[in-house]
């Protein structure tokens, strides 16, 4: 077995080149960025849809008191007029009928 002795500094590095270290990127690199962004945007795509689901939610809940609000309305005008009216009789309801029909009694 041979061991030469050599000074400090006579080494090489085995570090490459500056040169080579400035290489481009993969392309399985490039792919991976692009995967994470599509899946990022798609991310953003889903949120928006959640919150204006949520939006047309709150809107369609308004709506619906709304309607309820109205239809109690004509409910107890129905009702006040069938008690202030002894003759008036409200008849039995029709399908297809959106509201009660009010005939007179015999």
């Amino acid at each position: 077995m041979k061991i030469s002795v050599r000074p400090v500094g006579a080494f090489k590095s085995e570090t490459p080149a500056p040169a080579a270290t400035l290489r481009p990127r993969s392309s399985r690199g490039a792919e991976s960025g692009f995967a994470v962004l599509v899946v990022l945007v798609l991310l953003v795509i889903m949120a928006s849809f959640a919150i204006a689901n949520n939006v047309a939610l709150a809107h369609l809940q308004k709506e619906l008191k709304l309607v309820e609000r109205r239809q109690q309305h004509r409910h107890a005008a129905i009702i006040t007029n069938a008690a202030a009216g002894p003759a008036l009789k409200t008849a039995p309801a029709q399908s297809g009928s959106a509201a009660p029909a009010i005939v007179n009694a015999p």
